[in-house]
């Protein structure tokens, strides 16, 4: 009885020191399989075949991630239109790094060009060769913020005060007053005094060319008070007001012109709302006849 239980014993240990082998040297393997393998501590409570499973899925959605990148870069350039200007912005992804590798590929094999550092245009190729972005667009491509415009010759061409193309756009906007070079085409940053943008573009050039009377190539001032006449007419209540609100930033002689067109075109109460701010003893000696502007003497204009 004594040596059948003393072998029993040992069987039974020789057992337990093999299972005990056996389970260190498991979960030596598993420790060192989630460690070299780098799976996400935060599911190591979870059985290995769902570790397998989250590991394969990550790396399934990495890889589609990448390729919806590159999808999303690819189609957004497919839909613009040609000679039109984007940045890394433009695309519609939170991943852009993966964007910026993405426009790299297509900028190297031609799809798209580059006009300076993160601005590319999609070229339009026609029998005559190659078009690309107007001088107009590039510049455009530099307004950093809503309340940036073209004025100057280039906004006075655009209200029809003059034929002059000018050889640096001027644009009106918040950043510091600079010059930059781009293309071939130069940009002249100047402060936008009325602190507005885009959506009174057409007001704010209206203002600018009041303040710059004597100053517009192919006209005189008289001949761009008739045009001024001619656009305002067209305007209604609510473009007034918006324009009797920011011509309160500009000098006195433009309010003394903007007046005077108001009351002739029968604007009363508007006109005398600028009348009172301006000084009753000032006379504005900005070349301005009788014909352009009937009640010039009203308002102390010569």
């Amino acid at each position: 009885m004594g040596l059948w239980w003393l072998m029993i014993r040992g069987r039974v240990g020789y057992f337990f020191i093999i299972i005990s082998s056996f389970g260190m040297f498991a979960f030596k393997y598993s420790k060192s399989f989630f460690i070299n393998n780098k799976i996400n501590l935060k599911y190591k409570s979870l059985p290995l075949e769902k570790h397998f499973k989250i590991c394969y899925n990550q790396t399934i959605v990495k890889k589609e991630v990448k390729m919806s990148v590159a999808k999303i870069t690819r189609d957004f350039i497919e839909q613009i239109e040609d000679a039109t200007i984007f940045t890394y912005s433009d695309i519609p992804s939170d991943k852009k790094s993966s964007v910026a590798i993405e426009l790299s590929r297509l900028f190297k094999k031609g799809v798209i060009k580059k006009i300076a550092k993160g601005k590319f245009y999609k070229p339009k190729q026609t029998r005559f060769g190659e078009i690309a972005p107007s001088d107009e667009e590039i510049a455009k491509s530099y307004f950093v913020e809503d309340s940036a415009y073209i004025t100057g010759y280039g906004g006075y061409n655009q209200l029809g005060l003059t034929t002059q193309i000018p050889n640096v756009i001027t644009i009106a906007s918040s950043r510091v007053p600079s010059r930059i070079s781009v293309e071939n085409v130069n940009i002249r940053f100047v402060p936008n005094i009325a602190n507005s943008g885009q959506k009174e573009t057409q007001i704010l050039q209206i203002l600018d060319a009041l303040r710059d009377i004597k100053n517009i190539p192919d006209n005189s001032p008289n001949d761009v008070v008739l045009s001024i006449k001619k656009i305002v007419k067209k305007f209604d209540e609510k473009k007034i007001k918006k324009m009797l609100k920011l011509v309160n930033n500009y000098p006195p002689r433009v309010k003394a012109i903007l007046g005077a067109i108001l009351k002739e075109m029968g604007q009363w109460e508007e006109a005398y709302r600028l009348k009172e701010m301006l000084n009753p003893l000032t006379r504005y000696k900005i070349g301005i006849s009788v014909n352009a502007l009937p009640n010039r003497d009203e308002w102390k204009i010569a």
